[in-house]
């Protein structure tokens, strides 16, 4: 038999700070911006382990792919079976139908370890509908077993090159990854962040650091210093906990940048010990304990903080009570160690075939189960849908102006362009139902505001669509100089991109920190420009938001307690917090071009309302519905607050 592994406790302390950064991350905690490093130090540590742990196997003659994956079975799927299983109830109870489909979809892909690509196809990991997703967090354990399928298999077959040669292939894997994870932050973002080409070089760090400590060379040779041990290590931590409090989702992750907390995180395997200042700190028994439970604390933590949102008994701004719920994640995450995590690796108690069988029969049960209420939800949320779905405008109109086709304009000679992201789409609805004959054409891309020069760049939005997007609106200013007949502008943005600090701003080619003075230069440029060729701007503001997900949360009610909608107001005060540099933007632009303020029609003394006798009137966190759009249109009459806005004709 092969020899046990030494235990390292402050490896138990470097999981502590890792699962602390993800839980204070998730729970909003401003000061922990790049929390979800600690992901990243995770993949680390489990390459190390489970490399470590097949090294040692193989190099004895011991190594078995059954064995590999009983304990695979036994670590990952006990745990992960009774967190999905206490997400249920909370579905059926909290969620409407709409958000259940999404909630039993992500439950079928976790039960096949295949997270990650739902994740990716539905979301981008830093948006603000992910609060929501309470398996969102599952996607790292898929990306972990996918390797974990091939990489035994690749051991088995490669170890007969011997280990220089396989460890060279490893470099060559790693540094390949590590590549395509640099050119695919900027590319495709989010397939980059949940898939595991863009993830296999965090993990292949912690294997080739096994090969390293398993070879003759450290053995027999290594510089054994503990006064290098112990600044080594202390860099480790320092590099990790950097990484924490100063990394945000801009630029789009993983990139070069990972690879700080990936070397704190080697640095630390590779050199603490019980001797350095590092490993005494990460071996004290509250971290030891904490890295004990951090695998069943992960599990926890998103659901409950999901459902908190969700049931609303828990506000973005409430800091106390959302580390309160890390706490109820962390005592839960101990309770599940100790009575689920800890029996289930007992062989004495479960034998191997009674794990393969109850982990093929818990798979197939989850996906069943999630399955067949994710097709009871599709037939019950027709309405929903309906009433919830995206607020195009008259169309996709995410083209270059001169290829707009005939379903971006309302009459084959418009008199008045609207021009900006989805702010500017939700609009044509309203417009349209304040006077049917409006003569319009649409010219939106989203996320591009309607300002000349300069583009918001964010997790998932790179260099590359900045440049598409400055080139959108610079094209849009060329056509107007040659259609005469377009007497009208009007310009709606969130704007908001363009000041958020995690944000990046496109500006001459060069990627440049968010500027509100920039911003504010570039806008009104951009609105003398239209002044100047003949044409009459008139901005409409984004409608009042709160931070929450006012769609979702009024179809609740619908189905579950009318006494939600309560829960569902946004307060003046909250709109005017979010939106701060939006409104000082517009107040400014105010003293000189025509502004209208939405939040004139849905806001009374200290409330805005979000629905009005049935009509729902968000479809999102920020967006109009097209039936609120509607309701709005008709009730501030946005045609007529656009023609009255021109003043004169244009020659």
């Amino acid at each position: 038999m092969s020899e046990k592994l030494a235990y390292r406790p402050e490896i138990d302390g470097l999981r502590a700070i890792s699962v602390l950064a993800v839980i204070l991350f998730h729970g909003s905690a401003p000061v922990f911006r790049g929390g979800f490093i600690g992901v990243d130090v995770f993949f680390v540590i489990s390459g190390f382990l489970i490399t470590s742990i097949i090294l040692s196997e193989i190099t004895n003659r011991d190594f078995s792919l059954k064995r590999f994956y009983e304990r695979r079975a036994r670590r990952i799927l006990p745990a992960l079976f009774l967190v999905l299983l206490a997400c249920l109830p909370f579905a059926w109870l909290c969620m409407n139908v709409f958000e259940q489909s999404a909630f039993f979809k992500s439950m079928m892909a976790v039960s096949f370890f295949s997270s990650n690509f739902f994740f990716w196809q539905e979301s981008n990991y830093f948006g603000p509908d992910t609060n929501l997703a309470p398996l969102l967090h599952t996607w790292s354990l898929a990306v972990e077993e996918q390797y974990y399928l091939f990489f035994p298999l690749l051991m088995i077959f490669a170890w007969q090159w011997g280990k220089k040669k396989l460890s060279l292939f490893l470099v060559c894997l790693s540094l390949l990854s590590l590549g395509l994870s640099e050119w695919g932050a900027y590319n495709f973002p989010v397939a980059n962040f949940y898939l595991l080409h863009g993830r296999l070089w965090e993990i292949l760090a912690g294997s080739l650091i096994s090969f390293y400590l398993h070879s003759d060379f450290y053995k027999n040779k290594a510089i054994k210093n503990t006064i290098h041990n112990g600044l080594f290590s202390f860099l480790g931590l320092f590099l990790i906990l950097f990484s924490i409090f100063a990394f945000n989702e801009y630029p789009p992750f993983p990139n070069l940048f990972t690879l700080v907390p990936v070397l704190g995180a080697a640095l630390i395997i590779l050199f603490a010990d019980s001797k350095t200042l590092t490993g005494r700190l990460l071996s004290h028994p509250i971290c030891v304990q904490l890295g004990l439970i951090s695998y069943s604390a992960y599990l926890w933590h998103q659901p409950i903080f999901a459902f908190a949102r969700i049931s609303k008994w828990v506000n973005p701004s409430e800091s106390g009570k959302l580390m309160g719920l890390g706490i109820c994640a962390l005592i839960l995450g101990y309770l599940s160690w100790k009575y689920v995590e800890q029996p289930f690796r007992d062989r004495q108690a479960f034998s191997a075939k009674f794990i393969f069988k109850a982990s093929l029969i818990g798979c197939f049960a989850f996906c069943g189960l999630s399955g067949l209420t994710y097709l009871y939800t599709e037939h019950m949320q027709a309405e929903i849908k309906a009433r919830l779905k995206i607020n195009l405008g008259l169309s996709a109109c995410d083209y270059d102006i001169n290829e707009l086709p005939d379903a971006c304009k309302t009459a084959e000679k418009p008199d008045t362009l609207i021009w900006g992201d989805s702010f500017a789409m939700h609009l044509v609805d309203g417009i349209l139902a304040s006077n049917p004959k409006a003569q319009l054409i649409q010219a939106t891309k989203s996320a591009c505001g309607p300002v000349l020069d300069i583009a918001p760049l964010s997790s998932d939005r790179t260099n590359r669509w900045g440049e598409e997007c400055i080139r959108f609106n610079q094209n849009i200013l060329k056509w107007l100089k040659q259609h005469p007949e377009i007497r009208y502008v009007v310009l709606s943005s969130i704007f908001q991109n363009y000041f958020d600090t995690k944000n990046k701003i496109l500006y001459n080619q060069k990627t440049t920190e968010v500027s509100f003075e920039l911003v504010e230069s570039k806008l009104r440029k951009t609105l003398n420009q239209l002044t100047e060729i003949g044409v009459k701007p008139i901005l409409f503001s984004p409608p009042p938001k709160n931070g929450e997900n006012l769609g979702s949360c009024i179809a609740r009610p619908l189905y579950y307690s009318h006494e939600r909608a309560e829960a569902c107001k946004i307060y003046v005060a909250d709109y005017h917090a979010h939106y701060r540099d939006v409104i000082r933007l517009l107040k400014k632009l105010e003293h000189d071009y025509p502004v209208v303020w939405l939040e004139l029609g849905l806001c009374h003394a200290q409330e805005c309302t979000v629905e009005s006798k049935g009509v729902y009137i968000y479809r999102d966190d920020k967006h109009l519905s097209i039936e609120g759009s509607k309701y709005l249109g008709q009730k501030m009459n946005f045609a007529k607050l656009i023609n009255e806005s021109v003043s004169k004709k244009r020659p």
